[in-house]
């Protein structure tokens, strides 16, 4: 993906977080986080799935973003807190 597609995905992620609609904010991270190759901007779509999950009260999913996460940087907050890591 380049960098104006990104862009539009985290917009369009960002608006469906906004209207609380976060199993489509889920759908989206998941259809797009596998074509972003920069590991900054991987990071961030899937913390927003992340976020999503723990708005849902998802523990599973917000496990399984978490570790999506630090598999790609071991040292992003959110992730490790979601683990109980930090």
């Amino acid at each position: 993906m380049d960098f104006e597609e990104i862009k539009r995905a985290n917009a369009e992620i960002a608006s469906l977080r906004g209207r609380g609609q976060l199993r489509e904010v889920i759908a989206l991270v998941e259809a797009t986080a596998g074509k972003i190759t920069d590991k900054d901007d991987s990071v961030a779509i899937l913390a927003q799935s992340l976020y999503a999950a723990q708005e849902m009260k998802d523990e599973p999913l917000s496990r399984q973003f978490a570790t999506q996460i630090l598999a790609i940087d071991p040292g992003v907050p959110s992730a490790k807190k979601a683990l109980g890591l930090s």
